[in-house]
């Protein structure tokens, strides 16, 4: 398993088939899914041997039975599994397990296999960080955080990261393997799926169009980095550093972000323009039908807060009460509603 110690099973074996077939025709008439997700199958690229007789190739041929069985699984029902390796490309749709070596998570003590950063294992200068899985295989199948490291996602840099990446933002809690969530990681987690829902939506199953990573600093351990991204119609600006940075007419606060989609624009800035706040806005801009939007805001109530904004509104309300706001030169400012929360605040306030 973890530690790879333990028997083989030998894929070809008319047994292991039988039962496989058996197995996945449940899920086909018993328990009908829709997508079925085969832990373990992406997980088994170190070599092992596999010297049953019913294995028609060589011995170093285990992970060909692997292969096989995906090859043949996915005729019958669509496949997710966890992790990847390049020959499982054309037969999964969905890859939950691509973070182990770029993210760190957010309770490391937590996990008995010791994970770290490939540049504490690697001079920063001997990486080059490209996202290699996203140009292989960005537009055949949905690319996620790993069950295991998910819960960290909830940080602003894990989310810029993962934007820039392409990446599915997924969250764990409460279980074996993540740490139980806090009254504060509520707020995070509406966040998170406000942004999974109008910016990382887009770019399921699109193709890479473009990757291109910098490091801030090459002697630091610390990931500082700039990236850039397009994946068909989502750009992606992450500015996984400590320091802001300027891209186009933002002001791109540190471990934030510049996310633009179809009918939509997310970031966390600390300037627009000549618009300046002390506080980092951190937002997502929804264009709807009939002139109306959509403004998810993440930060802590009474702080001033801009958004970017290419057309003139009328009103601005918050839970059904008109806000004060002010709106000029393609920039609305507001101050946020005040709550009885001393963490960040997730808020939906609609425009028109």
């Amino acid at each position: 398993y973890a530690y790879h110690y333990g028997f083989t099973a030998c894929m070809w074996h008319p047994v292991v088939r039988e039962v496989d077939e058996k197995v996945f025709g449940q899920f086909k008439t018993d328990y009908p899914a829709d997508i079925i997700f085969q832990d373990q199958i992406g997980s088994r690229c170190i070599p092992r041997f596999d010297f049953n007789k019913a294995n028609p190739q060589a011995p170093n041929s285990y992970l060909d039975g692997i292969i096989q069985n995906a090859r043949h699984n996915c005729k019958n029902l669509p496949l997710a599994t966890e992790e990847i390796f390049f020959p499982l490309f054309d037969y999964e749709i969905m890859l939950t397990g691509y973070n182990f070596g770029v993210f760190h998570p957010r309770d490391p003590d937590h996990f008995s296999v010791d994970r770290k950063f490939l540049w504490e294992v690697f001079p920063k200068d001997a990486v080059k960080m490209a996202n290699y899985v996203g140009a292989l295989a960005h537009d055949k199948m949905s690319i996620t955080h790993h069950n295991l490291d998910g819960n960290m996602i909830n940080f602003d840099r894990q989310i810029s990261m993962s934007l820039a990446y392409g990446i599915h933002l997924f969250v764990a809690g409460g279980s074996h393997n993540a740490p139980k969530f806090k009254e504060e990681d509520l707020d995070a987690i509406y966040w998170i799926d406000a942004i999974q829902k109008n910016i990382a939506y887009h770019y399921i199953g699109a193709e890479m169009k473009r990757f291109k990573h910098k490091w801030v600093n090459e002697k630091s351990c610390d990931g500082d980095s700039i990236i850039s991204a397009r994946y068909s119609d989502v750009k992606v600006y992450a500015n996984a550093s400590s320091k802001s940075r300027t891209y186009k007419r933002f002001t791109v606060a540190p471990d934030s972000f510049i996310a633009e989609a179809p009918n939509a624009i997310a970031g966390g800035v600390l300037a627009i323009g000549e618009k300046t706040v002390k506080a980092t806005s951190m937002f997502i801009v929804k264009y709807e039908n009939n002139n109306k939007i959509s403004v998810f805001a993440y930060g802590n109530g009474g702080n001033d807060f801009i958004f970017p904004l290419d057309r003139k509104i009328e009103k601005l309300t918050y839970n059904g009460k008109e806000l004060e706001f002010s709106q000029d030169s393609g920039v609305v400012r507001i101050k946020l509603p005040v709550t009885d929360k001393k963490h960040r605040t997730f808020y939906v306030f609609d425009g028109i």
